[in-house]
């Protein structure tokens, strides 16, 4: 169908709303010319490392097909996507086809105020454990996923705090996965408003000392000689207290490793985030973990050394058996719940015109140095 322009306009500018590792926005559309819309990953905003696959790529592009679809209920049209459409280009996520639906009803408003919150949380605010219920039935309406909670006060709670900073604490001891950390920083306001992208350094909620402390260690060099001194350790120690500061910790697993289930799991995370945002609560990516669980398991580990590998292997087999999972099953996105002030800053978004291409994205574009280690 012709949509109106300025209605499409208006879906798109929504969808890329989506969060994504290091705020790197890594989405293209093409539109065709009965406004059907072509929706690409770029692998030239990914890291070999983070990129495993393509599943972080298709994560995000879950969560912009999600925003479209709320935006698009908003202006009357209701979202039919086609996934994978071409099988020999894996760039080309989905084909998102609208039609005309005057019954839909929708308020997209979350959508703006949907955000990465960093802060510590109020500790002694707790979450209703109706409300965890309710967050975990809305997930499993997607068949073969299921999202699972630990809460704060639970016997197991603090065991779960003691992993997610096990596994950050890594982020800081390997090189591979370091190194692409500090391109995605935008150390002051007017580097961000230039960039559009990449993570303001305000958002990492780190106080005025924030910028002098990641600058310092954004040479691996001067990093390896503080973690002989405990540094990668202090990270360990600051997730684990953000964990603390929380009253809950989800877990979204799909069925298993395929493509399709991180570009649905997608969907239904932002699904998921945007009640989440509407309830008041505030939410974190805790995603180190379930991103080395995946370059595990899709590269065989080859950027961790043997120590690092039985790690990672250890505690997501911990974190698994503690919320009683099945060992097959796929860690799709980890993160921290709870009340907490305001966020400091928010990412910025890029104009909408630098995401529109005349051509589709070829299948074997080369892959840069930028990583996605964290989701805003």
């Amino acid at each position: 169908m012709v949509m109106n322009q300025d209605d499409l306009q208006y879906i798109l500018k929504r969808g890329i709303l989506a969060p994504s590792g290091d705020n790197m926005q890594p989405w293209r559309f093409k539109v065709t010319e009965s406004h059907e819309v072509e929706l690409h990953v770029m692998a030239s905003l990914a890291h070999p490392f983070f990129e495993a696959g393509k599943r972080t790529l298709y994560f995000s592009a879950g969560c912009v097909i999600e925003n479209i679809r709320l935006s698009a209920a908003q202006k009357g049209y209701r979202l039919n996507p086609i996934y994978f459409p071409e099988a020999s280009n894996p760039s080309w996520a989905a084909l998102l086809c609208f039609e005309k639906d005057r019954s839909l009803k929708g308020d997209d408003s979350v959508i703006r105020r949907r955000r990465t919150n960093r802060k510590f949380y109020h500790w002694n605010h707790k979450v209703h454990p109706l409300i965890l219920s309710q967050l975990s039935k809305a997930a499993s309406e997607q068949e073969g996923f299921k999202l699972h909670w630990m809460a704060e006060g639970k016997s197991s709670y603090s065991r779960v705090c003691q992993i997610v900073g096990e596994a950050d604490q890594i982020r800081f001891e390997n090189k591979a996965v370091f190194e692409e950390l500090p391109p995605a920083f935008r150390f002051n306001h007017k580097g961000a408003e230039e960039t559009k992208d990449g993570l303001d350094i305000r958002t990492m909620e780190t106080g005025p000392a924030g910028p002098f402390l990641f600058k310092l260690i954004s040479s691996w060099k001067r990093l390896k000689l503080l973690n002989h001194f405990g540094m990668s350790l202090q990270f360990n120690l600051y997730a684990r207290l953000q964990m603390m500061s929380s009253q809950a910790c989800g877990l979204l697993v799909g069925p298993n490793y395929e493509s399709l289930n991180f570009l649905k799991g997608g969907e239904l995370m932002e699904r998921i985030w945007h009640e989440i945002t509407r309830l008041g609560l505030s939410l974190q990516p805790m995603e180190s973990l379930p991103v080395f669980s995946l370059n595990l398991h899709l590269n065989g580990g080859k950027d961790f050394n043997e120590t690092q590998r039985k790690k990672v292997t250890k505690l997501k087999e911990e974190l698994f058996s503690i919320y009683g999972i099945n060992q097959e099953r796929c860690p799709i996105f980890l993160f921290r719940m709870g009340y907490a002030d305001s966020p400091s800053a928010r990412s910025l978004r890029r104009p909408l015109e630098s995401f529109l291409i005349a051509e589709p994205v070829k299948p074997d574009i080369k892959i840069s140095e930028i990583a996605l280690s964290g989701t805003d």
